[in-house]
């Protein structure tokens, strides 16, 4: 038996509630409620006046053990409840199963905290898998619908296309047209064009009429001639960068206009092109027994592609002479003259009907060679001279092309040696 249920038994035995024991002592109901349910000890004083008011000894509480008979041999009783040593040890160990008993919630709490960490850890990682999972495959479907966008935009764009150009049809006054690029002429700088147009409507008594805009502002009109329904003109141009092509239907005082086409490099197609490789620079060294500076190209080749204009199969404009100077230190140190013309002989554009291009290279071969220039003060702070190849070239005309700088540009640092 505890020692709640011992105070709770003798309570009952003398006939009082928890609410008259409580008066007597002096303490609240919860009180000795709690000492019997073994939640909380008296204190000692309150044990002494509990076991008095219950008739008992502190002994007889703790232990249990029997009040001392009457006429039992040995010393008297004292007027108050002694505790024994049995009694203070049943104390102590009943404090310490209550101290026990106390921390069994803290535990619990405790075991409990642990557990829902553990949980909440478990959770995290799952939902963490679940996540990236979701992730992965939120930016799969992305990829499918980014996919599918693009998809549909090209057949968007494809439907578009097909009612803009359905439109333009509808809307359009020629059923087909046609744009020739013919006779060439260098010295008035000008390149005739033949055009023909059919109108989807052709009406006894109509008239036609191309209009030529060119990028410099100009315009030439040329009147055009019906054969078999088809309205043809040709024109000479000059040769501007490009220029836009209208047609104009004419019947009954009534004009209709539309915009055929625009070229944008009406000059570039009978003009030859020279692209130039590149040159490595040479290399240069001084030395202090010497007041120049010396520069040693080593042997090289270098290549030039070239692109003429042909018609019916005879070249047109082309490049007859070139010459390649090296400019040292602001002088020019070496000029090399050489035909394209030797290049050419052999070559033979296709001999198909028309307007096209045609591409040969050039190589020209350079020796290896050492040329000298005088020092100068400045080199001592790392002014070094500048170097870089022009390449002029001539057409049959004798006209010179601007030169070309695509192989300008480099210092050339001298190296000391001894």
């Amino acid at each position: 038996m505890t020692i709640g249920q011992r105070i709770a038994a003798l309570r009952k035995a003398a006939g009082l509630s928890q609410e008259a024991l409580a008066a007597q002592l002096g303490v609240s109901r919860q009180a000795i409620g709690k000492w019997e349910a073994d939640a909380s000890l008296p204190g000692i004083d309150n044990l002494q006046e509990l076991a008095k008011t219950l008739g008992a000894s502190c002994d007889g509480l703790l232990t249990g053990a029997p009040p001392p008979q009457a006429g039992a041999v040995g010393p008297a009783p004292a007027r108050e409840p002694v505790l024994s040593l049995a009694g203070a040890k049943a104390l102590l160990a009943e404090e310490q199963r209550a101290g026990q008993k106390r921390h069994i919630p803290l535990y619990a709490a405790l075991i409990g905290l642990v557990a829902l960490i553990l949980a909440a850890v478990c959770v995290i990682f799952y939902y963490t898998g679940a996540v990236r999972r979701m992730q992965s495959q939120v930016a799969a479907l992305s990829g499918r619908v980014d996919g599918l966008d693009q998809r549909i935009d090209q057949r968007i764009g494809s439907i578009e296309s097909s009612i803009r150009q359905s439109l333009e049809e509808q809307a359009s006054l020629v059923a087909n047209w046609n744009l020739a690029y013919g006779a060439y002429s260098a010295q008035a700088a000008t390149a005739e064009v033949r055009v023909q147009a059919t109108p989807k409507t052709l009406a006894e008594g109509m008239t036609a009429a191309f209009l030529f805009t060119l990028s410099d502002g100009r315009a030439i009109t040329a009147d055009a001639s019906l054969e078999n329904g088809v309205f043809t003109a040709a024109a000479s141009l000059p040769l501007t960068e490009g220029f836009s092509l209208n047609v104009s239907f004419s019947h009954n005082g009534i004009s209709q206009n539309q915009q055929l086409t625009e070229e944008y490099d009406f000059k570039g197609r009978y003009s030859y092109r020279v692209t130039p490789g590149m040159l490595p620079p040479p290399s240069a060294r001084y030395s202090s027994l010497s007041p120049d500076i010396f520069y040693t190209r080593e042997a090289c080749e270098l290549p030039l592609e070239v692109e003429l204009p042909f018609l019916d199969g005879e070249l047109l404009a082309q490049p007859v002479r070139g010459t390649l100077a090296l400019t040292l230190g602001g002088k020019v140190v070496e000029e090399v003259d050489f035909s394209f013309t030797d290049n050419v002989d052999a070559f033979h554009p296709d001999s198909t009907q028309g307007f096209g291009r045609a591409y040969y290279t050039v190589r020209l071969s350079l020796e290896e060679k050492t040329f000298t220039l005088p020092w100068k003060d400045e080199y001592e702070n790392g002014g070094w001279p500048e170097g870089f190849y022009t390449l002029t070239v001539t057409d049959s005309l004798g006209v010179d092309a601007p030169p070309l700088s695509s192989l300008t540009g480099w210092d050339i640092p001298a190296v000391p040696v001894s």
